[in-house]
């Protein structure tokens, strides 16, 4: 398989991204405090992350980025890195 050529990949299936909704509000979450992520709470949109008490401690250095895969929120995982990514699947795959 010759590593430039797009046709030697095929793709079997992907996931279909899921919007998580903010602990606090209705909009979509964008960040998780890892401190109260398994208290119910732990989901932030861009507006509540602001006033989260974790965050006004902390910093938001602390906060995980929300990412479509069954880690989120799990030992530090911030998803894949598009760049490293697209030069595997075909053009318009992601």
């Amino acid at each position: 398989m010759d590593d430039n050529d797009e046709r030697d990949i095929l793709l079997l299936m992907r996931n279909k991204e899921l919007e998580y909704e903010c602990s606090y509000c209705d909009q979509t979450a964008v960040a998780i405090c890892p401190f109260c992520v398994y208290e119910d709470g732990g989901l932030l949109c861009k507006t509540c992350i602001g006033s989260h008490k974790c965050i006004k401690d902390e910093g938001e250095d602390i906060l995980l980025p929300v990412v479509n895969s069954p880690r989120t929120g799990e030992c530090g995982y911030d998803g894949y890195r598009n760049k490293a990514v697209k030069k595997y699947f075909p053009k318009g795959i992601i």
